[in-house]
């Protein structure tokens, strides 16, 4: 158990690309900066952030089916208050 909060805590951070993407757009919607709006509209971050976004949900969607096939295992420490 050690080892995967270990893992956990020294992975980096990060986003996927089409929420960062879809982030920035809705925040200069709310300014109404119709410019960045438009400039980010033919930017090719756009494609970058479909295929880069998809690619990370499939490899959340495989963690998630891994997760499921993984047997339950019993604690070896009784949680407190119990």
């Amino acid at each position: 158990m050690k080892d995967v909060i270990d893992a956990l805590l020294a992975a980096p951070d990060y986003v996927n690309p089409a929420i960062a993407l879809a982030q920035e757009l809705m925040e200069a919607e709310t300014r109404d900066d119709k410019e960045t709006i438009a400039r980010l509209s033919r930017s090719v971050r756009i494609e970058h952030a479909m295929i880069d976004g998809e690619a990370e949900g499939m490899r959340v969607m495989a963690a998630l089916a891994s997760c499921g096939h993984s047997p339950p295992t019993a604690s070896k420490m009784v949680p407190v208050g119990f």
